[in-house]
């Protein structure tokens, strides 16, 4: 009965510490990403609003959001 509870206690404290360990320390990447698409967004709005088909043409293009 100890050893079914020690090896539940053990299978426990790995599947809480496997997903810590996996984390990415140098994911500073999302901000600019976030920043392009919610750029893109309003762009897309604009041009929906404006009636401006040229505008929203132009979102598909290679570089839609100058930096």
């Amino acid at each position: 009965m100890k050893t079914r509870l020690l090896i539940a206690l053990v299978g426990l404290a790995i599947s809480f510490a496997l997903p810590a360990l996996a984390e990415r320390k140098d994911a500073v990447a999302a901000p600019p990403i976030t920043q392009k698409l919610l750029a893109i967004g309003k762009a897309c709005d604009e041009g929906e609003n404006n009636n401006d088909q040229v505008a929203i043409a132009a979102l598909f293009t290679e570089d839609p959001v100058k930096h």
